[in-house]
């Protein structure tokens, strides 16, 4: 393999380029590139600064069995970061320990649960769990964890004959939950991998067939919504996400459901806008742009896709946003993006590695930054959350002998 030819070079604007494109001098971000870039974030302004430094908040004990990071956002001064572990909820609130509650999920479970957060209730599902609610009580210290109180459960024959509630311990529950447009959305069950639903309008846990009469069964545009991706090769909504659009992703690629004046029981009509297949880690935002982890076609997490609108086509496509540097991407477990905070920074999309890096993303649009670098700490990074634009790291570490977290 050649080496990079010796040329002046202003900026690494296009961050770390994989070893395959060391002989493309064909190409723009040949003369921005790196070769390497560990440790550091590219500037929008051109050149490189060392990472942030971390700092120790709080060891957790029991996270060798599994855990998760969330944050949770009341207001600028009530944020909040949630440590999900085996059957516990810990919260911290200004980086010290504020409460700690009973938590229903297993160590086992904790990869697969979803949550959504909207002032002071988080919503929080698993395949095998009923929906959970936690509620921020008005201080810090006072939370509640308890299920959320659906009413008018849907039904459907599942045996041709007789109606079953879509969701129970049987059939099982909500694979994942999103609040959009004045309504809950769950996405996927056990028995019904490729529907989704949605409450009433205005009602978060409600989901009763609203009418115009007893003799006029017309649903109201009120009332609570229901449809199948509709695929012949069968789908598995695994995650969702709410822009100005609704989005939902599946084993079998991205899905949107959209309309203008809002969603209805008549438009509710998810349509395909990407076979790039989806992975259960949770989607995010970055510049605007929605940005979800594919898998690949042996299960793994591949790499880092940005859906993006056309104009021509009215439709959204997925661009690789790690075509140039698959190399940083090492099977990622966990994602999250940390907004600009001044003028002179940008977002920051940061992907937890299986290996325990951390891949970086740095962009910025209008100054044509594009830039991926590898971050890498003494031990391994499992899971990431950001709190307002604070970046917690859950890290694995050997001291003196012993593992701690």
């Amino acid at each position: 393999m050649p080496p990079k030819v010796p040329v002046q070079q202003y900026s690494f604007s296009a961050g770390v380029l994989d070893p395959t494109m060391l002989g493309r001098l064909d190409i723009k971000a040949y003369y921005a590139g790196a070769l390497t870039a560990t440790n550091l974030t590219p500037l929008p302004l051109g050149g490189m600064s060392r990472r942030p430094g971390w700092r120790m908040v709080a060891e957790v004990p029991d996270a060798g069995a599994g855990a998760r990071l969330a944050g949770f956002k009341y207001s600028s001064e009530a944020a909040y970061l949630l440590v999900l572990t085996s059957n516990l909820l810990r919260v911290f609130h200004a980086d010290r320990l504020a409460a700690q509650l009973v938590a229903p999920f297993s160590a086992a479970q904790l990869p697969a649960v979803d949550w959504c957060q909207q002032l002071a209730t988080m919503a929080m599902t698993h395949p095998d769990v009923a929906p959970k609610r936690l509620l921020r009580k008005g201080n810090h210290a006072a939370w509640a964890f308890d299920d959320v109180p659906l009413t008018g459960i849907p039904k459907f024959k599942f045996d041709g004959s007789t109606e079953e509630n879509v969701w129970s311990a049987s059939r099982g529950w909500p694979i994942s939950v999103i609040f959009h447009q004045g309504r809950t959305y769950f996405g996927g069950s056990r028995a019904q991998p490729d529907w989704a639903w949605g409450s009433n309008a205005g009602d978060y846990w409600a989901f009763d067939e609203r009418v115009v009469s007893s003799t006029d069964k017309t649903p109201l545009d009120d009332t609570a919504i229901s449809a199948s991706l509709g695929s012949s090769g069968g789908q598995v909504i695994r995650r969702m996400l709410a822009t100005d659009d609704l989005f939902l992703f599946s084993d079998g690629g991205a899905w949107t459901a959209t309309s203008g004046d809002g969603i209805k029981p008549d438009t509710f009509l998810p349509q395909l806008q990407s076979e790039v297949r989806a992975a259960l880690v949770r989607p995010v935002v970055v510049e605007g742009s929605v940005v979800y982890l594919s898998a690949g076609d042996d299960g793994a997490h591949s790499s880092v896709h940005e859906l993006t609108w056309d104009d021509q086509a009215q439709g959204y496509y997925a661009r690789d946003l790690a075509l140039r540097c698959q190399s940083l991407m090492r099977s990622p477990v966990d994602m999250a993006v940390r907004l600009s905070s001044d003028g002179n920074s940008s977002a920051t999309l940061l992907v937890v590695n299986g290996d325990g890096s951390v891949a970086v993303l740095t962009p910025n649009r209008f100054e044509n930054l594009t830039a991926w670098t590898l971050w890498e700490t003494a031990g391994q990074v499992l899971a990431v959350a950001v709190v307002v634009n604070s970046v917690y790291l859950l890290v694995r570490r050997t001291i003196a002998g012993v593992v701690r977290y």
